[in-house]
Formats: structure tokens, C-alpha cells, sequence
């Protein structure tokens, strides 16, 4: 996210605003961490089932998703109330405001999950809010659909009744505790962390703690009698836990120390403070209760960059309220420690996650008994031990092992019955690896199920590639690995659609980085700092530039029909129509200037 000059925006959109207002059983969700600066977990809402990314935030208490009632914009995925069977409508208006950043709409009332597959926690008759206005700071986050509030009911708007709360109230957990275990990725996102709710998860945090009671049940907020760093020391502070801030925050007099004491210097391009990876810096130490808590350079160090510059997970803020707390202590302590919390007996545990060994496995999708795949196999997110963390795998019906796409049962193909119904057979006999000879033709028995059978005129309702929702990664792979195909002609326009450009001499796709100063800006270049794709190390990087606008390729000219087929964007094929049209295909100077 900082690589791609997100980050500004991205923080002050989630700076927390403290102004601001079945049989009991225990569940796992996995998380996605995007570059340690954003935790993200599956949910659902409604029946059947649609399913939200959302952030699951210690320091908020109320549930929100995008709504189809909002007015049109850049939203991907939104709940569509109509679609829902248990929906219940509850149009009581409510309005959160984050920082920068700003939402608002009603409310409503259905059945809710956290978590997808055999270990989802189902939690019915829950009120969220269905979002029908959301800032341009909201909308920019892509990683998204929503927050979800893991706070006390105090501290929610309208007073609704958190969903996790209502899930006890309702007999569903075994114990009124979840357990948060923040994952490390660095610099890439995948897997990393995972929610326990309703029991201590002894799994990956040990058994040697003591519990740390609450000084206010509102947020997770409790008292620490010191906090030190280097030379600094402070204390004693009223602070907050909060999953949903990625940095840790305190008083500027204190962040200006740390700051010195690690030789660090403010980026306004990014709004963080940067220092060398490679320095000797002391751990960041709270004393709560009588023991020292240290958070080591590896948790509050982000190398996100080149690989030498980090960016220190520290910020300034000033609380508006004497009684407000004074440092917002998120994802670093987080990832340092795991975090018990109960709303039961309003207190927080605090034990150190255990090591990770060849046995330990990363449970990921949130199916913890389903998918294992062993600590340190999975390096990134690209090839099949990734690929693996989207599969639906139930073990007791191998039948069932089909990634996400398109629902084949929609075109009437049932793959998920046993044999020996017809419909499943392909061979009705077969010999199997230990057969003396291979079967003769005239013994082969091949049946084609009736499902497969069907004509070209289903062709159409095949789902296409949709260029205009892939990640920028896969529009990348296909430029650099489908030379001369139409795929290749079809990822580049939609490229260009996206404001990346092709830069004819040194052969490099680049795109301005927004929160860089340009210089020099004139009718024929510009100078300035620019996000670049590096093909070699395939990564963005930002790269200062003299741009000199002939030597951008001008927009690839290509038939609308064939944009069509790969799913463009919409604005893209109109562009490509209204230039056919106009008889200038050939002809039409298009601007190449990035915008």
C-alpha cells in the first residue's frame, strides 16, 4: 500500500476519532494481513449467504457493509437486502466518522456469520448498518466491504448490540472470550492471523499469563504505569488495544522522543516516519501490572520499501478528553502479543504467541480443521500452496474440492453427489493403479453424464475473464506472458484504463504516484516520483523521473467486441465504440499524458 502511494490517505481514513461516538462451541476465523498495515476477515449476511471482507476492529463496536442503495460508485461488492430471505428492515439512520474518512445510512437486521465453511459462527436476528454514503476516503480502500466493531456495546452507535455479544447472548459460545493472533507478512499480503472466538486459543499463545482488568468497559482500554523507549520514559497512561489501527499512536512529546531516539525523519509523500532497516533500536517496553511488555524493532518496523528504509509504526494524535486515552496501542503490540479478550469479566490477557515450528501449520480461509498447510511453505501468494487457501475442501467429501469461480450446478451440472448416482459416473468401471493390464477398448465402459452434455448455445452464459475486477498483479502477467496474443492487447487498454502508461523507450509500465510533488510540469513533460512495474523482481517501486509525454504509447486501439469479451471496463469499450463510429481508428491521436 505505501508502494503504491495509498498509505497517506489510507491512515487517515482509519485514525481512530475518539470523539467519536446452536451447542456452545468455540470458533476460528483466518485473517488476510495486506503488508502488516490491514487485518481483513470473511463474514456473511443474509440467506443465502453473501459474503464481505471486512476489518475486525477491537477499537469500533458497530457492524457496517456497502449497500446496492448506495448511490453509484466505485463499490464492488454490496449487500443486496432483496436477496436476502431473513432480511428485516430497521431504517434507523445512524453516521460514523473516521478520522478523514466518513460513513453513513440505516439499519437492518438478518442472520450473520463470521467466518466461511464448517466452522463458521452463524449468528441470526443481528443488527448492522447497510452504508449508503461512504467518503471518497472509504471508497479508495479496495481491501474492503466493511468494519465490524469487536468493542463494548457502550462505545456503539445507536447502542446496538455487537454481533460477537449477541452471539453469546444468544448460548452460541462456550466462553464470553475471543483471542486475537496477528500474523507477520512484511512487505506482501497473504494468510497471517486468526480470530478464536468463544475460547483461549491455546494453540498459538501460551499458557502463562495474567489478566490485566479493564478501567473502561467501552473500548478495550486499561491503565499502564509506564512506557518507555531509549531514553524516554512516561507514564502512568490511560491506552486502548485496537486491531484496527495499524500504527501505534501516543503523546506527541513521546512519539517526538521515540522518534530522535531512533534517528528517524518525517515522509510527507507517505505521512510516516522513516529510518534505516538496518540500525541497532531498542524495544518499545509498557509496564502494565507490574511486568515490562516489549515490542521488538521487527513488529514496529515496516519495510515496505526498498528493502533498507522502513517506515516506524509510531504517530502522534491528541486526545480531545481528559479522560480519553492516551496512546492507541494497535497492530504492532498486537502482532507481539496475542490478546484475550474478555467481555464477560471486562478484563485482557496478554500471553506471548508460541514459536512457530516445522509442525505448525497456517490454517487459512478460516477453515482451521480443514486446510493446513505446513509454517513456512507458503513464500507468497502466487502458485498452488496459494492457490490452495481459496479451495473449499470439507475432508469427509473429497466430491466437493472446487476453487471459487463460476457455480457449475448454474449450467446443471451436479459435481457434489456421491457415486454411484448416474449423474457423477464418468467410467463405470475402473481398474484403478493396481490393475494387471490396461483395459482393452471394447471393455472400456465410458458414460458421459447428461450434465456435460450440452450445446454451444450454453457457451454464452460461461463467465469470461472480467479484466476490469483483476488485481493489477494478473493484468501484468498477462501483458508480459501472452505476447501477441489478444489477451495481451486486452490487458494493456485495460492497463490504460486504470491510468498506467507504457513508456516507449525504456519499455516499462509506469503510473503517477498521487501523493508525490511534480515539477517542471509543461505542456510537454513533467518531472516528479513515479510507481513503476518492475518486470525483473515483479514490484512496484517508486522511481524519480524526467517524463517526457511522446515517448508514452498512446491508448492501444482495439475492437470493442473483443473488450467486451474479456470483460474491460465499461467506460473502456464505450471509448473504443465511439472511435470506431467516428471512422478514426486508425487515425485518432489520443492523448497519452497520464491524468
Amino acid at each position: 500500500m505505501a508502494k503504491s502511494g495509498q498509505w497517506k490517505t489510507f491512515s487517515e481514513s482509519r485514525k481512530l476519532n475518539l470523539a467519536a461516538p446452536r451447542v456452545f462451541a468455540s470458533h476460528h476465523q483466518g485473517l488476510m494481513d495486506y503488508y502488516d498495515l490491514e487485518y481483513i476477515g470473511e463474514v456473511t449476511i443474509g440467506t443465502p449467504p453473501q459474503t464481505f471482507n471486512v476489518v475486525l476492529d477491537t477499537g469500533s463496536a458497530n457492524f457496517w457493509v456497502t449497500s446496492n442503495i448506495a448511490p453509484s460508485g466505485r463499490i464492488p461488492n454490496t449487500y443486496n437486502s432483496n436477496a436476502s430471505t431473513t432480511y428485516v428492515a430497521d431504517p434507523k439512520a445512524w453516521e460514523i466518522e473516521y478520522g478523514k474518512g466518513k460513513c453513513s445510512g440505516i439499519q437492518a437486521r438478518d442472520t450473520m456469520a463470521f467466518g466461511t465453511g464448517k466452522d463458521e459462527l452463524r449468528v441470526s436476528n443481528t443488527t448492522f448498518g447497510m452504508a449508503t454514503y461512504l467518503s471518497a476516503d472509504m471508497t479508495s480502500q479496495a481491501n474492503f466491504d466493511g468494519i465490524l466493531g469487536l468493542g463494548f456495546q457502550s462505545l456503539a452507535v445507536n447502542n446496538i448490540l455487537p454481533p460477537l455479544m449477541n452471539a453469546h447472548a444468544q448460548g452460541l459460545l462456550d466462553d464470553p472470550v475471543f483471542t486475537v493472533v496477528l500474523g507477520h507478512r512484511n512487505n506482501d499480503a497473504g494468510p497471517a492471523g486468526q480470530i478464536t472466538y468463544g475460547a483461549i486459543d491455546t494453540e498459538s499463545c501460551t499458557s502463562n499469563f495474567s489478566w490485566v482488568p479493564l478501567s473502561r468497559a467501552a473500548y478495550w482500554q486499561f491503565t499502564v504505569s509506564k512506557a518507555s523507549f531509549g531514553s524516554f520514559s512516561g507514564g502512568p497512561y490511560e491506552v486502548i488495544t485496537d486491531t484496527g489501527t495499524s500504527f501505534i499512536g501516543g503523546p506527541a512529546d513521546a512519539i517526538t522522543a521515540i522518534v530522535k531516539a531512533l534517528g528517524a525523519y518525517y515522509d510527507d509523500q507517505y505521512d510516516m516516519y522513516m529510518v534505516s532497516c538496518n540500525g541497532d533500536f531498542p524495544d518499545f517496553d509498557l509496564t502494565i501490572g507490574g511486568k515490562v511488555y516489549s515490542v521488538t524493532p521487527k513488529n514496529y518496523l515496516l519495510n515496505d520499501f526498498d528493502g533498507t528504509t522502513c517506515a516506524a509504526a509510531f504517530f502522534a494524535f491528541q486526545s480531545e478528553s481528559p479522560n480519553a486515552p492516551k496512546w492507541i496501542i494497535g497492530d504492532p503490540f498486537i502482532r507481539q502479543f496475542c490478546h484475550i479478550h474478555d467481555f464477560g469479566n471486562n478484563r485482557l490477557g496478554l500471553p506471548t504467541q508460541k514459536k512457530k515450528t516445522a509442525s505448525s501449520y497456517y490454517f487459512l480461509t478460516g477453515l482451521i480443521d480443514e486446510i493446513a498447510i505446513p509454517y513456512g511453505m507458503l513464500k507468497d501468494q502466487y502458485g498452488l500452496m496459494a492457490i490452495a487457501s481459496y479451495l473449499r475442501l470439507p475432508r469427509e467429501s473429497p466430491t466437493t474440492m472446487l476453487a471459487l469461480g463460476m457455480n457449475l450446478a448454474s449450467l446443471g451440472m451436479e459435481l457434489t453427489s456421491p457415486a454411484p448416482q448416474k449423474n457423477t459416473l464418468l467410467l463405470r468401471r475402473f481398474g484403478g493403479p493396481f490393475a494387471n493390464f490396461p483395459a482393452r477398448p471394447f471393455e472400456i465402459d465410458v458414460e458421459t453424464p447428461p450434465a456435460y452434455r450440452f450445446s454451444t448455445n450454453l457457451l454464452h452464459r460461461l463467465a469470461g475473464p472480467q479484466l476490469n475486477k483483476q488485481h493489477e498483479d494478473v493484468l501484468f502477467y498477462l501483458f508480459y506472458n501472452m505476447t501477441g496474443e489478444a489477451y495481451q492487447l486486452a490487458a494493456a487498454a485495460e492497463l490504460y484504463a486504470q491510468n498506467w502508461r507504457y513508456h516507449k523507450v525504456e519499455c516499462i509500465w509506469l503510473t503517477r504516484n498521487k501523493f508525490a510533488n511534480f515539477l517542471d510540469q509543461t505542456g510537454s513533460s513533467e518531472r516528479g516520483t513515479y510507481t513503476v512495474f518492475d518486470p525483473v523482481h515483479w514490484a512496484k517501486v517508486q522511481r524519480p523521473m524526467h517524463l517526457v509525454y511522446s515517448e508514452l504509447a498512446e491508448r492501444p486501439m482495439v475492437d470493442p467486441q473483443m473488450l467486451k469479451e474479456h470483460g474491460c471496463s465499461e467506460q473502456l469499450i464505450i471509448d473504443a465504440q465511439s472511435v470506431v463510429l467516428a471512422n478514426h481508428l486508425q487515425q485518432q491521436q489520443l492523448d497519452p499524458k497520464l491524468p
